[in-house]
């Protein structure tokens, strides 16, 4: 049986943050707000956004808090060293709407 990891999230970004990692590439990070409304009541998640190179750079470009943005990307399990856990969205594609 093969595994598939992909996500597809729509929401509203903001915070971002830019920078260079160690080996030279760009990257953006950000945080997105989707809203859950298929419940009766409204559900709010939140989930941090990280991108690369060329993804990156649109994302700087386009940078606005509170946009509307499609984020198609991958689910990335993250833990530090006092043994939090999250999840993060490595993005591969991103939409501003």
């Amino acid at each position: 049986m093969s595994h598939y990891n992909s996500v597809i999230l729509v929401g509203f970004a903001s915070r971002y943050n830019f920078g260079t990692t160690a080996s030279g590439v760009k990257y953006a990070e950000f945080r997105m707000l989707v809203v859950d409304r298929f419940t009766q009541k409204e559900t709010k998640n939140y989930f941090n956004i990280v991108c690369y190179s060329g993804i990156a750079d649109l994302v700087e470009r386009f940078q606005e808090d509170n946009k509307h943005i499609l984020v198609d990307g991958r689910i990335s399990p993250q833990s530090d060293e006092y043994g939090n856990q999250w999840i993060e969205i490595i993005a591969t594609q991103v939409k501003f709407l």
